[in-house]
């Protein structure tokens, strides 16, 4: 992939901007990458309240292809999960979609225990609910793409307790 001269990036974040909330739900993943690849330090937080509010809004098979997009994407530029989990720390109140991308991220060495102590942050503030846990409980064992996640799922359990213990 090769880097946009800003004044591209700037045009690029612009349209995506425009258009996430106007196109059918089959182009959003296509959009977030557009998004994702006009990232900077200066726009994250505005890209991922975007993608994060768009996320809330399409079914959980598009969800997946953002998830796998902002995976992709990730391995492209490593500040994506960065600008992610500083986000996602920030008081947010999180979402399945959220739970669901903190466990993929906590699947890379370079990002995993950030994206699990982000979790237990959020239990420890009241920010990851019991019924967001189940959702993602329920979506792991039901849908065979997203039964990845039951692993690292795990994972966040054994280092939950370990936290309290």
């Amino acid at each position: 992939e090769m880097q946009l001269p800003e004044q591209s990036r700037k045009i690029g974040f612009s349209l995506a901007r425009q258009s996430i909330n106007v196109v059918a739900e089959d182009d959003v993943p296509t959009v977030v990458k557009s998004l994702l690849r006009t990232m900077t330090k200066i726009t994250s937080a505005k890209i991922i309240r975007m993608v994060r509010n768009q996320c809330n809004s399409v079914s959980l098979g598009t969800q997946y292809l953002v998830l796998q997009v902002i995976n992709n994407m990730s391995r492209i530029d490593s500040a994506i999960p960065r600008y992610f989990l500083k986000q996602l720390k920030k008081g947010t109140v999180l979402n399945v979609f959220d739970v669901s991308l903190l466990l993929h991220f906590s699947m890379s060495r370079e990002s995993e225990t950030r994206a699990l102590q982000c979790l237990v942050d959020a239990v420890a503030e009241g920010r990851l609910l019991e019924a967001v846990v189940v959702g993602v409980c329920k979506t792991s064992t039901e849908s065979q793409e997203w039964a990845h996640l039951v692993t690292p799922l795990m994972a966040f359990v054994r280092y939950m307790l370990s936290s309290v213990v």
